[in-house]
């Protein structure tokens, strides 16, 4: 693919159209390039926008919320009665 690309800038070169070519070379590379950043910028503002939207409606509905989600505390089964504390004061 090197090869074929120097080939034809050889041949412009030759014809006298090698200005020409790189500047047109050069108008491609930047019109990619800013395909690519507005596609991305697009897409990442659609995203924004259908969290939004997801989260709006989760809300109006009465969705869950992130306490209802989490699961309930485990309890014990075992008893262990009250806690006790020892009195410094208490002679042994």
């Amino acid at each position: 693919m090197f090869f074929f690309i120097l080939i034809l800038l050889l041949i412009a070169a030759v014809f006298g159209v090698l200005g020409t070519v790189l500047k047109v070379a050069f108008v491609l590379v930047l019109a990619g390039l800013l395909v690519i950043a507005t596609v991305g910028l697009l897409g990442y503002y659609w995203f924004r926008y259908r969290m939004r939207d997801y989260r709006r409606r989760i809300g109006q509905t009465g969705g869950p919320s992130p306490s209802r989600m989490s699961p309930p505390a485990p309890t014990s089964t075992i008893d262990v009665g009250e806690p006790m504390r020892d009195d410094p004061r208490a002679e042994p």
